[in-house]
């Protein structure tokens, strides 16, 4: 855990350009890092970081912040959304690859919504409105 957030830390302080966030494996013992394939420099000032982890690094198509970037852009548009009939159930992101819409009825919605964020890696799929659990007194 310590080794996963000394890399995050990093990741988004030195290399916010290629940093697309990191996962702990525990079946196979590694620390995999997502980050858009750039400079080798950067894989090895990581695995400096954390010497003492075995590094796996993935390749990412789009840095954490960019995605962070479209996701928010996404959230805004709530509204816009609500008016049409359409109600976003959960907006997250995919590491390293793309912001997931989650709707009732992806297959109904999904050519309209992507219609409104031309180039942008947008996933829409089913997902229904959490429900807070309560607890029993």
């Amino acid at each position: 855990m310590d080794a996963a957030t000394t890399v995050q830390e990093a990741g988004e302080q030195r290399w916010p350009q290629v940093y697309a966030g990191v996962e702990l494996d525990l079946e196979q013992n590694l620390l995999q890092v997502r980050r858009i394939p750039s400079d080798p420099a950067v894989d090895q000032a990581i695995c400096a970081l954390v010497s003492t982890v075995t590094v796996r690094f993935v390749d990412a198509v789009h840095s954490e912040r960019q995605l962070a970037a479209w996701q928010a852009r996404v959230h805004a548009d709530r509204p816009y959304w609500q008016i049409r009939g359409i109600v976003l159930n959960g907006i997250s992101t995919d590491m390293g690859c793309c912001v997931v819409v989650a709707v009732d009825d992806p297959a109904r919605h999904r050519a309209t919504i992507t219609a409104r964020y031309p180039g942008l890696p947008i996933h829409v799929e089913h997902g229904t409105e959490a429900v807070p659990l309560v607890g029993q007194a």
